[in-house]
């Protein structure tokens, strides 16, 4: 068994790369709102670097959408119903499962 072991900086990228094909699926779901304050966070990311004060914001920023006014943790919810078919459903339960996995990820290493 291989360990991987993750550095703020690794998940940090791997974070900006989720959050823009999470908000390419979220335009296609008509999510106009939620799609805006995702790219102004991802904005603040690459222009934070790894750690400071913008970063800690910018997360909690994703938090509050996943559980605040845009509840895009609904994404997450999502059961295949065909195992055969792969839908545009089951990509946005990845990714946003993805992306909230990395905040989380960032929010530990407070």
């Amino acid at each position: 068994m291989t360990i991987r072991i993750r550095k703020p900086q690794n998940s940090l990228q791997e974070l900006c790369v989720a959050l823009k094909r999470f908000c390419i699926l979220l335009e296609a779901q008509k999510e106009v709102d939620a799609v805006a304050q995702l790219r102004e966070i991802l904005a603040q990311l690459d222009q934070e670097g790894v750690a400071g004060p913008l970063q800690d914001q910018a997360i909690e920023a994703i938090v509050e959408a996943f559980e605040g006014d845009h509840e895009l943790s609904a994404y997450m919810l999502h059961k295949s119903k065909d195992p055969e078919a792969w839908t545009e459903a089951d990509e946005l339960f990845l990714v946003s499962t993805e992306v909230w996995n990395l905040v989380r990820r960032l929010r530990r290493r407070e």
